[in-house]
């Protein structure tokens, strides 16, 4: 039986298109016209079957004639007078079509215009706009792309390109916990206090860092350092910026400030910079800021500052104090007479003195 159907909430119409035929008296008893596998022209109008049973098909159901006749099936409300949805014939295959009470487009699911075939489905988020469409062979290409769009911000999913292309999201969608690959800070500071330097190693400032991958961690540490020593005494002290304060000076980061009294009582105020590149698993990390007076006076420490910055990719070699050649190149050669020249060894030790009394003596030894 070739049939186009529609379904009433309450009635269910049923009808047949096809070549046009003379007009006939249909047989009122379908079961008879079943049952001796003949055609039911119905072109004064479409047959009704009607009440609350409806219409129950056990096999299969053809709609329009394969290679002749197009054919849909159609299901009405009475909300509207039109129908809700359709499965029809497209010039591309199925089609699957879904409308509000109001007549307007809501979404469908069609068979893909492109070269190769797939489908594509069509989901409106309100009567005017789309939501979602999904297009399973994108361009031809037998990639999907997909788009979801919303009143402010829209998001594609393409897999016909690669790269940052394939993926556009919203400004700010995601965070840096998500990422989990992503460069990250830390830091800690004593304001205004200030700390004295007793003699012995000590922790200055601390802070932990949670590394969300394996990278490393550059260590900065920042200080001044107020030295009060009497005549002819050497203040000598090292800081350190590490990971493990208890062989913080043993390790290449320690850096050396060594001042000399002179002949009278001398106030020296040297500024203190120490840093380290430590490599690190994912996970939480303390690091910290050590202080270490071996002898002299008072020394006080202020405007103390540890910064911590996580850095997952490595884009060269990472060296040690003992691939740095420029330390080679100092020892082979004379120092210049007159003052020592602060800071003038390219290392990360530094040993500094009081270059304002001329009768300062040059005292610099090696940290080891």
């Amino acid at each position: 039986m070739r049939v186009k159907s529609v379904l009433w909430a309450v009635s269910v119409v049923l009808w047949a298109s096809g070549p046009p035929a003379q007009t006939q008296q249909t047989t009122p008893d379908l079961d008879t016209a079943y049952e001796e596998g003949r055609t039911i022209t119905a072109d004064q109008g479409p047959v009704e079957i009607q009440g609350a049973a409806g219409l129950a098909v056990e096999g299969p159901l053809d709609c329009g004639t394969p290679g002749e006749v197009t054919g849909s099936l159609t299901i009405s409300s009475p909300d509207a007078p039109w129908p809700v949805l359709e499965i029809l014939d497209t010039i591309n295959g199925a089609g699957l079509t879904f409308f509000s009470d109001a007549g307007l487009f809501q979404g469908g699911l069609f068979s893909d215009p492109s070269t190769g075939g797939g489908l594509t489905l069509d989901l409106g988020r309100n009567d005017l706009a789309p939501g979602i469409f999904v297009d399973g062979n994108f361009a031809g290409t037998e990639s999907t792309r997909l788009d979801i769009h919303g009143p402010e911000r829209s998001i594609t999913l393409d897999t016909s390109v690669g790269g940052d292309a394939s993926v556009v999201l919203p400004d700010g969608a995601i965070s840096a916990e998500e990422i989990l690959d992503e460069a990250g800070v830390a830091s800690a500071g004593t304001g205004n206090s200030t700390v004295n330097l007793v003699g012995g190693l000590q922790i200055l400032l601390s802070r932990s860092l949670t590394a969300p991958s394996d990278g490393h961690v550059l260590l900065m540490g920042t200080a001044q350092a107020t030295f009060t020593h009497d005549e002819n005494v050497s203040t000598v002290c090292e800081f350190a910026v590490t990971d493990s304060p208890g062989d913080s000076l043993e390790r290449q980061e320690a850096d050396l400030v060594h001042a000399t009294g002179g002949t009278d009582q001398a106030t020296n105020d040297y500024p203190i910079t120490t840093h380290a590149l430590i490599p690190v698993s994912a996970g939480s990390h303390l690091f910290y800021f050590t202080g270490y007076k071996a002898t002299g006076g008072t020394v006080t420490m202020s405007d103390l500052q540890l910064t911590l910055a996580f850095v997952p990719t490595t884009y060269g070699t990472i060296g040690s104090l003992s691939d740095n050649p420029a330390e080679e190149l100092e020892a082979s050669q004379e120092r210049p007479e007159g003052p020592p020249i602060v800071g003038s060894q390219p290392s990360l030790r530094r040993d500094l003195v009081d270059t304002r009394n001329p009768t300062t003596q040059d005292t610099r030894r090696p940290l080891r």
